[in-house]
């Protein structure tokens, strides 16, 4: 109740203001920040603005699911859709009941899904008749449903959707429409192995696609036609479509149908034996899939790197290739469901009356809240200086926040200074002192013979300098490794893990000098979580990466070891340093850990974060 009072204050004192309204947050409903899109939708709330605020909800669906948060979008297109039919906006519901279904569709929900599509396909017939918009969502609906029988492997029902979808693709004169129902259909005809159907179909797809001008839509036509190409053993011309899709997908931003045909060469690669060419394109799909970090992905990519190692006989990465492959995969589905969605078309035309009922009993709700909103903007001008006197902690509290980043960063940065003048002093001071020590006793034993007890207990305090020379060098190292001004990071972490049994390193991407303040706070959490897994956790194998692209450096440490608790309140002074220096960069720690399973904690730190 507090925040929509204080929706409403802002939105009458923007509106006082001269050449000012809703509009002069300057945030438009075109832009890709949740955060942003949020203060929109709340303002339009408050000012009654429904359907406005119908369309900003789903947007913010609309960004997340681009950014593959899949539930996140289910929840603002559910915001949009309570809104719509409190408000009994029936273009609205048609398309957030559609949007819905796609969500639920791209997780693998497919009850849900159906569900939704269906609603959506109901709607249009019952509201919209033969509109241009009951025509072309109905199309949105049938598509929906049509890629779920697909998945379940129903052809014919899938194909009974597909056609009515191009039908209506048709009668709207939508050529990519028509690509893409085209192409469903020759998937349904590669399925049920009538290959040369399954290609006239794809040929006709590619057609409307040129005629669209769809990129997209080509790259996947080519993507069809190396599938029937390498199912009869003609890999050159699988190769060549399948290149021809990558190169295409390689410049746009969907990273899904790119991992598709990156993982196509890999598979034809593997088929052909030429095991470095896999190997070279595997790389790359790893990478692009822990980058987008979605458990499809990582599935198909740990698919595939099972088949790559068993065509090369390493059993034990095959086998936990195939262990990951499994545990990213979905195995949600069972018969279950598939006979419950086969049922669903049945229940929708008894649902209808309570899906009317529910809605005007949502309009009466929508009225009672007006009802009470109306007379409390009557008290506004009392809690006026209030809200203000919150704006203004608000704002100190932000002041203060920075300042204490600031003073982190410059601890962290004295800290480094710090080792530095200490190696020096240990390297050139007690270094110097200790090796003159040694150089003068060889010279008196040169000079003065003695005797054999005391050659003896000369011998001993030579081994003792020498131990004490060393110890000094391991130190100075330990304080600021010397690869690191020399060689880089890479080389640095390299020369650290190949001297310590049990780890493995890796790493991706750019190899080009960072700052070299970043470079030495890495190495130094790389250090203390590797110490830590070695010492505490009793680790068997250690796995450090490092991964690098043109805005973020991602460190991984992942141990076999006993593991922790991480719900536990404490995590020792090693892991809370590591934190804060992390945060000192705006960077993120993300801690995994079973007790008994081991423990993978994730770093990313943003590379366009000033770091002096």
């Amino acid at each position: 109740m507090k925040n929509s009072l204080y929706l409403i204050l802002m939105y009458l004192l923007l509106s006082m203001l001269p050449g000012t309204g809703v509009s002069a947050q300057g945030i438009s409903i075109r832009s890709r920040n949740l955060d942003s899109l949020a203060v929109l939708a709340d303002t339009y709330l408050a000012a009654n603005k429904q359907a406005e605020a119908i369309k900003v909800f789903r947007r913010m669906g609309n960004v997340s699911r681009e950014s593959n948060a899949f539930m996140e979008a289910v929840r603002y297109h559910n915001r949009a859709l309570t809104i719509a039919e409190a408000t009994n906006n029936q273009d609205e519901i048609i398309l957030c009941l559609n949007q819905i279904g796609t969500d639920y569709r791209r997780i693998g929900a497919y009850e849900e899904a159906t569900t939704y599509h269906y609603r959506a396909l109901q709607c249009c017939e019952e509201y919209r008749g033969e509109s241009d918009f009951a025509l072309k969502n109905r199309v949105m609906s049938l598509n929906g449903i049509g890629n779920i029988y697909l998945m379940l492997n129903n052809p014919d029902e899938a194909e009974a959707a597909f056609r009515r979808a191009l039908a209506g693709e048709t009668q709207l004169e939508s050529h990519l429409g028509m690509a893409i129902n085209y192409a469903n259909l020759g998937a349904i005809f590669e399925m049920r192995q009538q290959y040369d159907s399954a290609r006239v179909y794809y040929e006709q797809s590619m057609t409307q696609n040129r005629l669209a001008d769809s990129q997209l839509g080509i790259a996947l036509c080519h993507n069809y036609f190396g599938h029937l190409a390498e199912r009869d053993g003609d890999y050159t011309t699988a190769l060549r479509e399948y290149h021809a899709a990558y190169d295409i997908m390689e410049r746009t931003t969907d990273r899904w149908h790119w991992l598709e045909s990156c993982l196509a060469i890999v598979r034809v690669n593997i088929a052909k034996g030429d095991m470095q060419t896999a190997a070279l394109y595997l790389g790359d799909a790893e990478r692009v899939s822990r980058s987008v970090n979605s458990k499809d992905y990582l599935a198909a990519m740990y698919e595939m790197k099972y088949r790559y190692f068993e065509k090369k006989g390493d059993w034990r990465q095959a086998l936990e290739s195939y262990i990951s492959a499994k545990q990213y995969a979905d195995s949600t589905l069972n018969l279950t469901n598939v006979n419950h969605i086969n049922n669903l078309r049945m229940l929708y035309e008894t649902e209808k009356k309570e899906i009317r009922i529910t809605t005007l009993e949502n309009e009466r709700r929508l009225i009672l809240w007006l009802s009470v909103v109306g007379g409390i903007v009557l008290l506004l001008a009392l809690v006026t200086f209030f809200f203000l006197w919150r704006w203004t902690v608000q704002k100190k509290r932000l002041a203060e926040q920075r300042m204490q980043l600031v003073a982190t960063q410059a601890v962290l940065d004295g800290e480094v200074q710090e080792r530095i003048r200490l190696a020096r002093d240990l390297h050139d001071g007690l270094g110097s002192i200790l090796a003159a020590t040694k150089y003068n006793l060889a010279d008196i034993k040169k000079e003065f013979p003695s005797p054999s007890d005391c050659a003896e207990r000369y011998d001993t305090a030579m081994t003792l300098l020498d131990d004490s020379m060393r110890e000094m060098r391991r130190i100075a190292h330990h304080l600021m490794p010397e690869a690191l001004s020399e060689v880089g990071l890479k080389q640095s972490v390299a020369d650290f893990c190949n001297n310590v049994p049990h780890v493995k390193f890796t790493y991706y991407g750019d190899e080009s000098g960072l700052n070299p303040k970043l470079e030495v706070m890495v190495y130094r959490i790389m250090h203390e979580l590797v110490s830590n897994a070695l010492k505490h956790a009793n680790a068997r194998h250690i796995l450090v990466e490092i991964a690098r692209d043109a805005d973020s450096l991602f460190l991984t440490v992942q141990d076999d070891g006993q593991g922790f608790d991480i719900s536990l309140p404490s995590e020792g002074m090693g892991l809370s340093n590591i934190r804060n220096r992390v945060t000192a960069y705006q960077g993120n720690v993300d801690i995994h850990s079973v007790t008994g399973e081991g423990t993978e904690v994730n770093i990313t730190i943003p590379l366009s974060t000033p770091t002096a």
